[in-house]
């Protein structure tokens, strides 16, 4: 199963680190917000001397771009909008899945209410295309410029993203009579200090009276029919690419030298056989 990689650039990073961050971690499926370069540059840049190709998606979200290890006609565009780029991906071992990439507007530019409204229009997506494809084997990836505990992330008629395994896999509960889906948000073990650190994927400080400091805005989602497949050590916050650091002195993203948010990583794991059935 594929290893998926997300980074929100901040229109900084260069080809050279994008490249070598794609070849850390084996990446197949390479997500990109606020990219600045050429995608014919990153093309060079990440197969150069590598036997496994890397294709451009094809796509035209003007917020995202897509590189991919999989070859032209196992990727079928479903959605492309302004931050939202889903894609019905079918791997070689005949199994296959959405693959959601996401860059919600920045709360510098929008207000709360926005960001909600935002989220059920994404959630919205999601389920229009789980039922053009028949199935729920879903996962989102990206900047979803909320934390984990934010109303347009848990909220029913947002994404409904819970911190726990077993309540996921329920599936859906149903609210004012109607029944809402799932998914399962692991980016919550993440925050505290009761994790690794960092303790988040974006550092902010500011003067106003609610700060929050360290934010875990790119994150991962996935549907119950998906939780199997996640480890417990599925999900990494990158902080050095081919072992030099993209922090600063201080253990904060470093947005002079490589960007202010940090790489996330995705591993699944092979995905079992007798699962196949499951919607």
């Amino acid at each position: 199963m594929p290893t998926i990689t997300f980074w929100n650039t901040d229109g900084n990073a260069t080809a050279g680190q994008i490249s070598a961050l794609a070849h850390d971690w084996n990446t197949d499926i390479l997500i990109l917000a606020e990219n600045q370069v050429a995608t014919a540059t990153l093309l060079l840049a990440l197969n150069r001397g590598q036997k496994r190709l890397f294709y451009a998606d094809g796509g035209e979200s003007d917020r995202l771009t897509i590189l991919t290890r999989f070859r032209p006609g196992r990727s079928w565009l479903t959605r492309d909008s302004s931050g939202v780029a889903i894609r019905h991906i079918d791997f070689p071992i005949g199994m296959s899945m959405l693959v959601v990439a996401v860059h919600l507007s920045s709360k510098l530019w929008k207000k709360t209410e926005d960001q909600i409204l935002a989220s059920t229009r994404l959630a919205r997506y999601i389920r229009q295309a789980e039922q053009s494809v028949g199935h729920t084997r879903t996962i989102v990836m990206g900047d979803l410029n909320m934390n984990p505990f934010e109303v347009g992330v848990v909220g029913s008629e947002g994404l409904h993203g819970v911190m726990d395994k077993e309540i996921a896999a329920e599936e859906a509960r149903v609210v004012q009579g109607e029944r809402c889906s799932f998914f399962y948000n692991p980016m919550w073990t993440v925050l505290g200090e009761g994790g690794a650190r960092p303790l988040g994927t974006y550092y902010y400080r500011s003067s106003s009276e609610v700060n929050y400091y360290w934010n875990v805005f790119d994150q991962v989602l996935v549907r119950p029919s998906l939780i199997k497949l996640l480890s417990d050590d599925a999900i990494h916050v990158v902080t050095e690419i081919e072992g030099v650091p993209i922090l600063t002195p201080h253990g904060i993203p470093d947005r002079a030298n490589a960007s202010d948010h940090l790489p996330l990583v995705c591993q699944l794991k092979e995905y079992p056989e007798q699962a196949y059935d499951i919607q």
